[in-house]
């Protein structure tokens, strides 16, 4: 058994529960018929909740320049989403993506914490699982960090606020928000401690691996405008997992209706071959094309064909737009192999001396698995192109949210018969602290707020 006593670890049960407002009982995430995990195996298996470890809250869905409100299918929480209000959620209400983040680390500080005192179990190396436990919390603190801090400045970011870091499962102790540089190095401490003992390559795509750990040292390295390391990471996590969808292959089941799926792809599948690391769980809320957004994408482009439902065809009144479909969460932050493509293009072209040629022969590897074979493209501004494409390939997910933050861009929408303008410098690119949490914790400072 593990050296500790039982009502005590219950009782940081119940007050992880409190400290993150979530509503589910935390107990769930535990192996069937363990309320307390008894060697290395059962740590192991905690960490195979992939809903739990992968999953994010959908803050992103309506937020971003790319979707179309549809009032009579949203919420009252959406509609706030959607305005870029101050507070969408208010002291009773649970922000799913905080207590997403904060329970996968919670489950990471568990079996970090209890490890090393269990019993060894016959089936998975606890070196591994100690890597695993490691990666996901320093995946969880970069949502946390790109959601409800400012974006990264190496002249702020020593006194810029954070998040808290929490690294024990006692929540008896509130702990107030380190600042941005902080939470990041402990990313870094948790990244460079796990990379050596996880695999090269997975059965499963939900599994921490080598190539994962190099495809966030690349998102976080481009975040932070640190483009060689940028490149340098992307590179390795590209030569460790390359695989891409060909477009050109897949068919609709129902040409009429895209809503019915594609034959032999599912992009919410928890092997989504295309996944260096992450899960999607299902297709999300009743999401909406701004027309716009729509309209970027060419008539050789089969990410227009492919993923777009005609609503009044399903019923729907005539709305003027057309529906997102088969395209998985639609908050999904997953690093994909798509990403560390466009991650690498991008940090090419930031260097001191911009790469165009090597930028756009690794663009060309993605475009040629999503444009009808045979289609050219205007590169007369290569960096555009590259933009151009994360816009259209990182859709309405919390990755095209921090692109827009990162960037600094201004979007202005109607809603209501009122105008809505999110500016480039806006304090609402960064999440509100959730006033359920802040009740909880009166050591946290809450993030100003206004459009």
């Amino acid at each position: 058994m593990l050296n500790f006593n039982i009502m005590k670890q219950l009782s940081y049960i119940l007050l992880f529960i409190l400290f993150v407002g979530c509503s589910d009982d935390y107990l769930d995430v535990l192996p069937k018929g363990q309320a307390i995990p008894e060697n290395t195996d059962q740590l192991n298996e905690m960490l195979n909740a992939t809903m739990e470890v992968n999953y994010h809250g959908g803050n992103f869905n309506y937020s971003t320049d790319q979707v179309w409100g549809a009032p009579f299918l949203m919420s009252a929480i959406n509609i706030a989403q959607y305005t870029w209000a101050d507070f969408p959620f208010d002291e009773v209400t649970d922000d799913p993506n905080w207590n997403a983040c904060y329970k996968a680390i919670g489950i990471s500080n568990y079996v970090l914490e209890n490890i090393d005192a269990a019993k060894i179990g016959n089936q998975y190396d606890p070196v591994e699982t100690k890597a695993r436990a490691l990666f996901i919390r320093a995946n969880a603190y970069f949502m946390l960090i790109n959601s409800y801090a400012k974006h990264y400045n190496e002249t702020t970011a020593s006194s810029d606020l954070g998040v808290p870091i929490l690294l024990t499962y006692d929540m008896t102790s509130k702990e107030p928000r380190s600042t941005v540089e902080q939470v990041y190095q402990r990313i870094f401490n948790d990244l460079e401690a796990c990379i050596d003992g996880l695999p090269e390559d997975v059965e499963f795509r939900s599994i921490q691996s080598k190539p994962a750990v190099n495809a966030l040292y690349a998102r976080i390295y481009l975040y932070q405008g640190k483009f060689d390391l940028a490149a340098n990471y992307a590179l390795k996590a590209i030569d460790g997992y390359d695989f891409l969808h060909d477009y050109n292959t897949l068919v609709l089941n129902n040409p009429a209706m895209p809503l019915f799926g594609i034959q032999g792809f599912n992009a919410s599948a928890i092997n989504n071959k295309e996944s260096i690391y992450g899960h999607t769980a299902n297709e999300g809320a009743n999401i909406f094309y701004d027309t716009d957004a729509l309209n970027e994408y060419e008539d050789s482009d089969f990410r227009k064909t492919l993923f777009i439902q005609n609503p009044e065809l399903i019923g729907m009144p005539p709305l003027g737009h057309l529906m997102i479909v088969n395209m998985g969460y639609s908050a999904d932050a997953a690093l994909t192999v798509p990403e560390a493509i466009l991650n690498y293009c991008e940090a090419l072209m930031m260097q001191n001396s911009p790469n165009e040629t090597l930028a756009l022969e690794y663009l060309n590897k993605l475009r040629d698995m999503r444009y009808v074979s045979g289609t050219t493209h205007d590169d007369s501004d290569v960096l555009a192109s590259v933009k151009r494409e994360r816009k259209l390939e990182l859709r309405y997910s919390a990755l095209r949210w921090w692109d827009m933050k990162r960037w600094g861009l201004s979007v202005t929408r109607e809603f209501g018969g009122e105008t809505y303008t999110l500016t480039a410098q806006s304090p609402n690119y960064v999440f509100a602290i959730p006033p359920k949490v802040m009740q909880f914790n009166e050591l946290l400072e809450q993030n100003p707020r206004g459009l």
